[in-house]
């Protein structure tokens, strides 16, 4: 029984050190990925001006 107790609770220890890490990889990623969005939308922004800057 305490054995039992013990290999659960390491596996829900390794559950949440996984969960973390990825649940840190994925707020970088997003944080990443909305930072790419946001810098691509800048250039369209800026193309489209010199876009009708030359028109």
């Amino acid at each position: 029984m305490i054995a039992l107790i013990g290999f659960t609770f390491s596996v829900f220890c390794n559950i949440i050190k996984t969960s973390l890490s990825v649940g840190i990889v994925g707020i970088v990623g997003i944080f990443a990925l909305v930072f790419v969005v946001f810098v691509i939308q800048k250039k369209i922004l800026r193309l489209r001006k010199e876009l009708r800057a030359l028109k």
